[in-house]
């Protein structure tokens, strides 16, 4: 069993309570691994200094599933995304909804779908830990 460290999960939110994350905008999006364990990607120093990322198998899933947000919320728009060793950036639009539309696109619906894909990928692919 996972004991919680309370002074990590008892964090003051930086959310903005007045705001509704189901408007259209851009969203800034930093997700970390479990304990920022460096399961995404290896870093090298290459020859010349430069340092390259090189994604593991689970950042290589990590990157197909973000791709794939807008196929299931067909009001995303993905911007610029980087993953790194221990976490990753990326930057969501979601965009202006019609009258029409019966269902808001909320911005943790749009995490918590990519996170479930990236588990269930990682389940299949025996990459859990």
């Amino acid at each position: 069993m996972r004991v919680l460290n309370n002074k990590i999960n008892n964090r003051r939110s930086i959310r903005l309570k007045s705001h509704n994350y189901s408007s259209a905008g851009y969203y800034f999006i930093t997700i970390c691994s479990d304990e920022f364990r460096h399961l995404f990607a290896k870093c090298r120093i290459e020859e010349n200094d430069k340092i390259s990322i090189n994604l593991t198998e689970i950042g290589e899933i990590i990157e197909q599933c973000w791709l794939e947000i807008p196929i299931h919320y067909p009001k995303v728009r993905l911007h610029e995304f980087v993953i790194m060793p221990n976490h990753i950036h990326g930057i969501i639009e979601i965009k202006q909804k019609k009258p029409t539309d019966e269902f808001e696109t909320k911005l943790s619906s749009i995490i918590r779908g990519f996170k479930a894909g990236v588990t269930k990928k990682c389940k299949e692919l025996n990459l859990s830990n």
